[in-house]
């Protein structure tokens, strides 16, 4: 009866047993998961098609709108704007490799009303108060290198948190390298998450494919979830992870080395395009999505290939999606107040690049 009893239990337990909720395999699940539908239609923003040329990123900082375009006018990374007249105040940062120039610049949140601009290809870190950014100064109030423990380590993204920055990047040992304010090294930590590849790959090949798409918000110095195009992860303030939310596994074409850095390929066909970009306010994180793969996007020539903005609280708890108007591109920012979304678009009728929003306020405020 004993045994009787143990396999009744046994099939029982493998019948009830179900796929965790945070692994979502198809984009129908990953839009039935983020439930409830609201319908969102977008007011044109910005569309200065005298400045805004071929706009690739844009960041918003208290009033201030800063918008890199792919191609640099006189050398110039980013357009400055002001956020409540959308005029253009003037011109930031230089692209070039003399002093207080940039090969390429990434820009995140620093305290006290302050920007670390990152330089790319290298392990310098610039600060900019608010007020040298809105008069277009280029003289940093103070740099920050980083003393990387290994060689050949390439940091893509850093991050001002719990009194540290975390970066992630190209390492050795982990996801992510931890340093003080004064550049000095930490420690390493986290795991990336799986890939479909039949050959092992190491931290630095797998650093290739996720260490560049990782964004990283923060909520009240409490929480941080990080983003790339496979899902994310939310964490507290010490980095313990909390929630997770897994949507696809990047399908590896070919994994090698090129003069000693790694160079990754991916296979596109089936493989969602899925997150694109993240931001959030204390109350909610929202997550631009796409219906499309990487190999239907790129056969049908779509330049707007995100249809919806995922909504989920700071537990991970998913609280559903907007569905938007006209497809989107790119960036995702929300303003300081925490009503108005932003985007980037490219404009079917005219050609033209236009950045756009979203009043969320009552969506907000009702939930």
């Amino acid at each position: 009866m004993k045994r009787i009893l143990y396999i009744i239990i046994c099939f029982v337990a493998f019948s009830c047993k179900r796929q965790p909720e945070n692994e979502i395999k198809t984009i129908d699940e990953v839009l039935k998961y983020f439930n409830k539908t609201i319908k969102v239609k977008a007011e044109n923003f910005l569309s200065d098609t005298l400045t805004l040329m071929n706009p690739f990123d844009f960041k918003i900082f208290n009033d201030v709108l800063l918008v890199e375009e792919i191609v640099k006018v006189d050398n110039n990374i980013f357009s400055v704007y002001d956020i409540h007249n959308q005029k253009l105040i003037g011109k930031f940062l230089k692209l070039g490799k003399g002093p207080n120039e940039f090969l390429g610049a990434r820009i995140f949140p620093w305290r006290n009303d302050s920007l670390m601009v990152l330089k790319v290809f290298s392990r310098e870190c610039q600060i900019f108060s608010h007020s040298k950014i809105k008069s277009c100064n280029n003289l940093p109030d103070r740099k920050i290198i980083f003393q990387s423990p290994n060689k050949g380590e390439q940091i893509d993204q850093c991050f001002f948190f719990n009194n540290n920055i975390i970066t992630s990047g190209q390492f050795k040992n982990g996801v992510f390298n931890i340093y003080n304010t004064s550049g000095q090294y930490i420690k390493t930590i986290g795991q990336y998450p799986s890939v479909n590849y039949s050959k092992s790959i190491d931290n630095y090949e797998l650093g290739y494919i996720f260490g560049p798409t990782y964004s990283f918000i923060g909520n009240n110095d409490k929480l941080i979830a990080y983003i790339y195009h496979a899902g994310f992860s939310i964490t507290d303030k010490n980095l313990n992870e909390s929630s997770k939310i897994i949507w696809n596994k990047p399908l590896i074409g070919e994994a090698t080395y090129k003069d000693g850095k790694p160079i990754v390929s991916q296979k596109g066909q089936g493989l969602m395009l899925g997150a694109g970009d993240i931001t959030a306010n204390n109350k909610y994180i929202f997550i631009s999505f796409s219906k499309y793969d990487f190999y239907s996007s790129m056969k049908l020539g779509i330049e707007n290939e995100y249809d919806y903005i995922l909504i989920s609280d700071w537990k991970g708890n998913p609280i559903g999606k907007f569905e938007l108007d006209n497809p989107i591109k790119g960036s995702l920012e929300i303003d300081t107040s925490g009503n108005y979304l932003y985007a980037m678009r490219v404009d079917i009728k005219t050609g033209f690049p236009q950045i756009i929003r979203y009043n969320i306020s009552k969506y907000i405020h009702d939930n």
